[in-house]
């Protein structure tokens, strides 16, 4: 518990400080006046300097390992800037989080989030794919610069999710003997913070239910994976805080007469960013740039153009550069195919790891070249089948009530419409404050659909797609209820699924039952175990029991499970899944891996 806590707050304290930095240097090339810096967004400034701190520690892995010395220096950084700048530090960034998640918030709601993500992250990570590359992935990370060519030991490795490299940083394995997973917490924390904030201090029914509801489905969803580093949740998070915020900076520009200025948005664009290089499946976040650009067009200069272009570089061009050395490709398992280096993961295995990541979302345990080969009229039925009642709710909301929500609110604007609601005025800027963030939220959904449809692959675009419309009907209208009877219903509904979880957290640590299998633990955890260090990493899962056989490959051996395809936190190099022509590429692992045939993968490999 103490270690959790201590990392929690350091990565809070470094991503604040690098959060003022960037707002530091953006007013310094005149990107951002200072009159607008005056009041930064505590929030959007701590998720901004958490993506800057992440984008240079993917520079770092580039030349060297990444692990606890990074994040000791990082700290050093934040501290000396903290010296120089100690009222700017105070003013942009200490306060600000001070009055957003404390002062102006209702303290309960948040300190019932903060025991519970704690909690929680003290728990084993029990996430699948934890043990399948995302445990391995970050190891080689902190014991190792780029490996060119890894991702010939696993295709996964060659994932690169951009958090990997600062969940390397921050997880303290050489201080407490085992990783502590905080990363996530501290997301859903602002994330969860920031929307019970804008509920307590909201005067609209419609954001105050809409808000609410995001937030109890995101404690749902993620809240007992926090102690996992999937990269999942931070692309939701991000995904719905960039689409949020938009809606939020719509509703203001609807009721001022002032130009939207290109400055009010440029940290939003860096998150908006790094939502890319943390999930692929995020890639409609993208849409929203063209959008912001194209309000901003009256106050965008060549110069503004050339430092923005600077800014996002610094954000995705070291996760690029880090997706070459590993695969060969700057965007692995895309099969874009522009180089050869001799460490390049042959086109084969990408193109079989792309259709197996297709296919498994359709209908997972069948191969991918029976799926694939499915016309729509076979698959469709067997894939809504598979899904649960309300999964199969929303999906009929997408694609049937959302378009005639969007008719409904074309007629809502005409004259002969709007002369029956009794206020005609509130529908003046309807379209203007939520249809375009809709559109971009349901062009995700259809990027979803027609590449992965697995519901965690697109769930901040199926959320907002789905509630936005519903939501964004004049309530008053209908339901004539106080706007006090909203904001308790929406806390008081955030504050239950909290101590759910609150209660099922402590159970476990007190050894009674394992929140992965539902069953009662074979040994129980003593207090002695989580209070200080972190609990070690424990293979679970429905296979056998785990072993490694060992392969030799020149001079080092690798391992592989028996009776699973999970390395979990083993020794390095592991594989699940073990290509017969893989070689070093010199007479060390750092130099790299690469192979001289395909190995493409079959359905017992999962």
């Amino acid at each position: 518990m103490f270690a959790v806590i201590c990392v929690f707050l350091l990565v809070g304290i470094i991503s604040l400080g690098f959060g003022a930095m960037l707002l530091h240097s953006l007013v310094g090339v005149g990107l951002i006046q200072s009159n607008t810096a005056d009041k930064p967004h505590a929030a959007e400034l701590l998720l901004a300097g958490m993506c800057v701190w992440s984008s240079c520690l993917n520079i770092w892995s580039l030349l060297g390992a990444v692990d606890s010395r990074a994040m000791a220096i990082s700290l050093l950084v934040v501290a000396v800037y903290a010296a120089r700048y100690g009222r700017h530090w105070a003013d942009k960034a200490l306060l600000p989080f001070y009055s957003l998640f404390w002062r102006d918030n209702k303290r309960c709601c948040i300190v019932l989030l903060g025991v519970c993500l704690l909690l929680c992250a003290v728990i084993p990570p029990n996430n699948y794919d934890t043990g399948l590359y995302h445990l391995p992935a970050i190891r080689w990370i902190e014991q190792y610069a780029v490996v060119p060519g890894l991702g010939n030991l696993h295709g996964r490795f060659a994932f690169n999710p951009a958090i990997f490299t600062l969940s390397a940083a921050i997880n303290g394995r050489d201080i407490w003997g085992t990783p502590a997973f905080v990363l996530n917490s501290v997301l859903l924390f602002v994330f969860l913070g920031w929307l019970i904030g804008e509920i307590s201090r909201s005067a609209s029914a419609n954001k105050t239910l809409l808000y609410g509801i995001i937030a109890a489905i995101c404690l749902v969803e993620y809240v007992m994976q926090v102690s996992s580093p999937t990269p999942d949740i931070a692309g939701t998070v991000l995904t719905c805080f960039v689409l949020l915020r938009l809606w939020e900076f719509q509703q203001t520009s609807a009721d001022s007469t002032v130009i939207t200025d290109w400055q009010n948005y440029v940290l939003l664009v860096v998150i908006a960013l790094y939502a890319l290089v943390t999930k692929l499946s995020t890639a409609p976040i993208l849409l929203s740039i063209p959008y912001i650009l194209w309000l901003c067009r009256r106050t965008l200069s060549a110069r503004l153009w050339a430092t923005a272009v600077l800014l996002g570089l610094l954000v995705v061009a070291p996760w690029l550069m880090r997706n070459y050395f590993l695969s060969g490709y700057l965007a692995y398992p895309l099969p874009i195919d522009l180089w050869s280096p001799d460490w390049k993961i042959p086109l084969e295995n990408a193109i079989d790891e792309r259709n197996w990541i297709y296919s498994w979302a359709r209908l997972p345990n069948r191969p991918w070249q029976e799926v694939l080969a499915m016309p729509y009229s076979v698959w469709l039925p067997l894939w809504f089948g598979q899904l649960s009642f309300i999964q199969q709710f929303i999906c009929i909301g997408l694609f049937v009530l959302s378009p005639l929500v969007v008719v409904l609110f074309a007629l809502l604007r005409l004259n002969t419409i709007r002369q029956l609601v009794r206020q005609p005025d509130a529908l003046r800027y309807i379209r203007a404050q939520w249809v375009f963030v809709w559109a971009i939220a349901y062009c995700g959904c259809i990027y979803w659909f027609f590449t992965a449809p697995a519901f965690r692959f697109g769930s901040a675009f199926i959320w907002l797609a789905f509630l936005v419309p519903i939501l964004a009907l004049p309530l008053y209208q209908f339901l004539p209820i106080k706007q006090n009877y909203y904001r308790t219903f929406a806390l008081g509904l955030i504050c239950i699924v909290m101590g759910y979880f609150c209660a099922n957290a402590t159970r476990q640590l007190l050894g009674y039952f394992s929140w992965s299998t539902g069953a009662a633990r074979v040994q129980a955890y003593a207090p002695t175990d989580y209070l200080f260090a972190p609990l070690l990493i424990e293979p679970v899962g429905w296979k056998a029991n785990l072993s490694y056989q060992t392969h030799h490959i020149g001079k080092i051996i690798v391992l592989t499970p028996s009776g699973d395809n999970r390395c979990f936190d083993s020794g390095l190099p592991c594989t699940p899944v073990l290509n017969p022509t893989l070689q070093l590429r010199g007479s060390s692992i750092d130099e790299g891996f690469r192979v001289s045939k395909p190995h493409l993968m079959q359905l017992s490999d999962f």
